[in-house]
Order: structure tokens, then C-alpha cells, then sequence
């Protein structure tokens, strides 16, 4: 939570967000066709890690960002899908050598004892403490987690989020496009519960299905639309302007039916996160530049969401 938390990013996170966020996107204006997802990927991984670890020599912070790219969740595909070995063997190879150098980086700061002010100092601070639940492998595996998984979920919602976006123009205007974004490209995509017979529940708004021994990525499937982007979900106002409140409580707060982060009091700690991350991509892109797609995106699920083609965009700056 001090690092990611809501309180973390207004301290430490938002500016150099911001601020690499106008720096990538300036870059890639001159660069030509590039692919969004890989461009916020890299982002992502330039501005987070100095945060992790602030002290590393500049190859070895540009080692280590390029291991975090290597790890990412190409890997979790069916095991008879092409390349998938091959991207198993890469991403094992990343895991390893990631974690070697963050172990050096560990090894060093306990020695030296010197404060930077990084997300390791306070690990280390916890470490010392006679209750911690942080031994030296937590803290080099959580270290890894946070640097993997923040640019893998939010740079695939944010591709989805653009691709979305060039397809409904009008959306912008009513700024629900993060969150159906969210809910169509989710990492947290399985409910462990099981339906024991075959339901079907037909209403005015939706057509709610649930097979039998059927279990479904969040937010998918149950309902016959949901592959369908719907800005309307989140919304209490229907589009012919009817007010849809109160109607069996089916459009609730976003907090109580959007799901992608978890539920309950366990969400995840990067939920703040990632919405930051894309609403300032968003702002950027949109005030500052025009966009062309050069190739609409494409996305299976298997079940983590995977792409089968890349959002290849152009943008220039706005005239």
C-alpha cells in the first residue's frame, strides 16, 4: 500500500507516472506504427522500477527492466499452442536472472545499510522487525511480482481501453470506457463457484445464462452480451433515458459489481493502480495527440486474456 496504495501514489508515484507517460508518448509520435501494448508495458517498467530499487547502476536497472518485459503471461496459454515451450523456457530463464539481481541489490543494501527511499528499504524495515512475515525469498519474490505483474495487467487493459475507444468515439464524452475495459480483459478471471443444473433468467436488460459445471471469467459469458462492449453497465441512466437505480439493484456502485481487482476488503493493491496508470495514458493520448489504428487488436482467453494480434496504432500531435 506504500508503494501502490491510494496514499502511495499521491506521494511518490503520480508525477513520475505523469511525467514518463509524456515522455513515451512524445517518443513514440516520432517513431511511426508502434504497439501500444509493448510501448505501455515498457512505460510501466521505466518509471516503477527506480521505485523498487533506486540504487542500481543504470545497466543493471536497464538489465533488470528488460527481465521484467521477458516474465510476462504469454506463458499462460494452452501447453499445445505454438511457441508455447519455447515462451515457457524464456520466461523461466527471465524469472531466474531477475531474481538474481534483485538478491545482489538485497544483499548490498543490508550491508551498507544506506536509506534511498525505495519500496526495499521499507521490505528491509519490515524484515527487521520480530513479528515480520518477510524472510530474504518474500521479499525478492514480492519484489518480482510487483515489477511483473503491474505492467502485464495494465498494459493489456489499456490496449483493449484504446481499441474500445477508436471504435466508439462517443464514449470519451462520457468517460466509462476504463472501466468496461477492466471488465473485458480482467486477470482475475475465475469465480470458483459451480452451477448444478442448467439456469436461465430472461429480464428487460439482460439474458442471464449458467450452464451446468460451468466455471467463467468475471464478468464473462453469464450474461449473453458480455463480449459486448456496453458503456451502459456502468451507468444508472439507460440509453433512452430511463433510470435504472433502483431496478433489482443490477447496476450497483462500480466498487460492488466491478470485480476485476477482487472482492470484498481483499482487493488487489494495485487496483489503484492500474485505473491511475490508464486514466493518465488516456488524458495524454486524447488531449494531446490524433490516433490512427493501423491494426485492431484481437483477444482469447486462455483463461488469463492473451492476445492473438497486438493493437498497432499512429499518432501525431493534434493540430
Amino acid at each position: 500500500m506504500q508503494l501502490i496504495g491510494s496514499e502511495g501514489l499521491k506521494r511518490k508515484m503520480i508525477q513520475s507516472m505523469n511525467q514518463a507517460t509524456r515522455e513515451q508518448l512524445k517518443w513514440k509520435a516520432s517513431e511511426g506504427t508502434f504497439d501500444l501494448r509493448d510501448a505501455v508495458s515498457s512505460l510501466i517498467a521505466s518509471y516503477l522500477t527506480p521505485k523498487l530499487i533506486s540504487n542500481l547502476k543504470p545497466e543493471t536497472q536497464a538489465e533488470l527492466i528488460d527481465h521484467f518485459k521477458a516474465f510476462n503471461i504469454d506463458w499462460f496459454r494452452s501447453p499445445f499452442a505454438p511457441f508455447t515451450w519455447k515462451i515457457i523456457y524464456k520466461v523461466l530463464k527471465a524469472r531466474r536472472e531477475a531474481m538474481q539481481l534483485i538478491k545482489e541489490a538485497l544483499k548490498k543494501r543490508k550491508e551498507s545499510r544506506e536509506k534511498h527511499g525505495d519500496f526495499l528499504d521499507t521490505l528491509l524495515e519490515d524484515m527487521e522487525k520480530e513479528d515480520s512475515i518477510y524472510d530474504e525469498a518474500s521479499v525478492i519474490n514480492l519484489l518480482l511480482i510487483i515489477g511483473v505483474v503491474s505492467k502485464d495487467t495494465t498494459s493489456v487493459a489499456t490496449a483493449l481501453m484504446v481499441n474500445l475507444l477508436s471504435k466508439n468515439p462517443k464514449v470519451l464524452a462520457e468517460l466509462k470506457v476504463i472501466n468496461e475495459s477492466l471488465r473485458l480483459s480482467n486477470l482475475g478471471s475465475i469465480l470458483f463457484r459451480k452451477a448444478l443444473k442448467d439456469v436461465e433468467i430472461k429480464g428487460e436488460l439482460f439474458d442471464i445464462q449458467f450452464p451446468r459445471d460451468g466455471s467463467w471469467p468475471l464478468h464473462h459469458l453469464w450474461f449473453t452480451i458480455t463480449l459486448k462492449y456496453m458503456r451502459i453497465r456502468w451507468s444508472s441512466i439507460h440509453g433512452d433515458g430511463r433510470d435504472l437505480s433502483g431496478r433489482g439493484k443490477i447496476l450497483r456502485s462500480v466498487t460492488k459489481t466491478l470485480m476485476v481487482f477482487g472482492g470484498g476488503t481483499r482487493q488487489c493493491v494495485g487496483a489503484d493502480f492500474a485505473r491511475l496508470q490508464m486514466t493518465v495514458f488516456l488524458y495524454h493520448l486524447v488531449t494531446t495527440y490524433d490516433f490512427v489504428v493501423v491494426q485492431e487488436c484481437e483477444m482469447t482467453r486462455t483463461p488469463l486474456p492473451c492476445f492473438t494480434k497486438d493493437l498497432l496504432i499512429n499518432i501525431s500531435p493534434t493540430l
